[in-house]
């Protein structure tokens, strides 16, 4: 990484902790505990990642900015929108972007099941990045709607494709994806960690649906077979 990358993620580990009473932005109460956990486990799956510039990513619930912001920092040619529904999140988020110079990215404020339906977002990134976000079939169900055909969906996590339980892989299916086998994310710069997807066709223009009803069909669905 060069020198000035270390910087600003050093400086945007400092501003996690210094501003975390005022923003409830994580758990954590280290400094050395947000580097380690939130920055570095988000740059590990990407050590190898490279991508052309002008490419373009979203990040669905990114809470304190992880890791859309750690992403943007890494990638300057990656243009991405980070989205949150928690406005004093968007908020610290923006001082992050000004006081660091991130031009590459930029933070909306709203749930992911509305922006997933906002013609000038649906359809229209290549890859998709979620973290913490809640259950793997909100992620879904989320994400693929906002991914052109052939774009990425990447989902940090510590399942492996084997693991996931058959109503899981039938949502992926429904919504025009498909898992990407561990041995073969190497073919887009990915590690072998997480869970990979990629969108082969359109899903249908009625998702994201409505959250009570994602809500309530996810509870029915166990994420593993075991």
């Amino acid at each position: 990484m060069e020198h000035s990358t270390v910087e600003k993620l050093d400086r945007f580990a400092e501003m996690l902790i210094s501003e975390n009473e005022k923003f409830n932005l994580t758990g954590l109460k280290t400094l050395e505990d947000v580097k380690d956990i939130l920055i570095q486990k988000s740059i590990l799956p990407l050590k190898e990642f490279s991508v052309p510039r002008g490419t373009r990513f979203v990040d669905i619930g990114t809470g304190s900015g992880i890791p859309g912001v750690v992403i943007g920092i890494m990638f300057p040619g990656f243009q991405g929108t980070l989205i949150e529904a928690n406005g004093k999140k968007v908020e610290f988020i923006g001082q992050v972007i000004k006081e660091l110079n991130i031009s590459n990215i930029e933070v909306r404020l709203g749930r992911a099941e509305e922006i997933g339906h906002d013609p000038d977002l649906r359809k229209s990134f290549d890859w998709c990045f979620t973290r913490a976000f809640g259950p793997l079939y909100y992620s879904i169900e989320f994400g693929f709607p906002l991914l052109k055909n052939g774009g990425h969906l990447y989902i940090y996590s510590a399942l492996k494709n084997a693991e996931l339980s058959d109503g899981i892989i039938s949502h992926i299916g429904k919504l025009g994806g498909t898992l990407v086998p561990h041995d073969k994310h190497i073919l887009t710069g990915i590690g072998e960690e997480g869970l990979l997807m990629i969108k082969k066709r359109d899903g249908g223009e009625g998702y994201p649906r409505r959250f009570p009803i994602i809500k309530r069909e996810s509870a029915k669905i166990p994420e593993t077979n075991n």
